[in-house]
């Protein structure tokens, strides 16, 4: 049975083959490769704001004049990560403020509020694959109906296992 992606070393007898019939399948595994890579990037953002994260030590009032030249506002900050959420006029462009603000040497970095369909969500934790319990107690299915707001669960364990890995 083939692979369904291209290996390496496939690659690599590809690039030695000099044959047109090689270079052309190589040059369309490439660019099929590219499209779909473009295609995963989400295409939507939230209008009316971008997200902004000033360089450390710019006090709030800075930020604000900032802010302000772009007809912006700090509207929330996410404290943990220092990222304020800017909301802006209905006619301003994202895209326009987002790139205007990533030059400003004050600012560490500006984007727009890309919206992403859950179910193009995976897990962050690097540890997920061990956590054998989530599928046992059907977390993920759990997961597509709700995420449990108003909800409080609590899973209770019978004890420790010091021993375990």
């Amino acid at each position: 049975m083939t692979e369904p992606f291209i290996s390496l070393d496939g690659l690599w007898r590809g690039l030695r083959d000099r044959s047109p019939k090689r270079k052309l399948v190589l040059f369309a595994a490439s660019f099929l490769f590219l499209a779909l890579t473009l295609q995963a990037q989400p295409q939507e953002w939230r209008r009316g704001r971008v997200l902004v994260q000033p360089r450390a030590g710019l006090s709030g009032a800075q930020l604000s004049s900032i802010l302000q030249g772009h007809g912006g506002r700090s509207a929330q900050v996410l404290s943990q990560i220092g990222l304020h959420i800017v909301e802006l006029p209905e006619a301003a462009d994202e895209r326009a403020v987002a790139q205007a603000l990533s030059r400003n040497p004050q600012i560490q970095f500006a984007e727009l509020d890309w919206l992403v369909p859950v179910e193009e969500t995976t897990a962050n934790d690097p540890m997920f694959d061990d956590a054998w319990h989530l599928p046992r107690i059907r977390a993920l299915e759990a997961w597509d109906l709700s995420l449990g707001q108003g909800v409080t669960v609590a899973i209770l364990d019978t004890g420790v296992d010091p021993d375990h890995p």
